[in-house]
């Protein structure tokens, strides 16, 4: 039962993901899916990389997740052929963000 005035609901044997990562081999870094990496803005943590595996291919190093809005830029003007003063119309209009709205990316500056 949970203590008053905590909502939560224990689905798992796990409390948390930091239990989680704490306590199941699984997750750890012995599971060559997993590895450490760093984000700026948010430090090392570890990640999963793909667990796909082919023949004597090596597998290469889990990158990053990208900025919020790193690519809406790029993808506006490649996908939907939008020309710059567009984009910044959508921007400007807040329909669309660029990467220096993610709150992670000004920790990292």
């Amino acid at each position: 039962m949970s203590p008053p005035n905590v909502v939560c609901c224990h689905w798992g044997r796990y409390r948390s993901t930091r239990d989680l990562l704490a306590n199941d081999p699984r997750v750890s870094l012995d599971n060559p899916v997993f590895e450490q990496i760093h984000t700026d803005g948010v430090g090392t943590h570890r990640a999963a990389g793909t667990a796909v595996r082919v023949g004597d291919v090596e597998r290469g190093a889990t990158l990053a997740a990208p900025w919020l809005g790193q690519h809406t830029e790029e993808v506006l003007s490649s996908v939907l052929g939008l020309d710059g003063p567009a984009i910044g119309r959508l921007m400007d209009a807040h329909v669309v963000a660029g990467p220096q709205q993610d709150p992670y990316r000004a920790r990292a500056e």
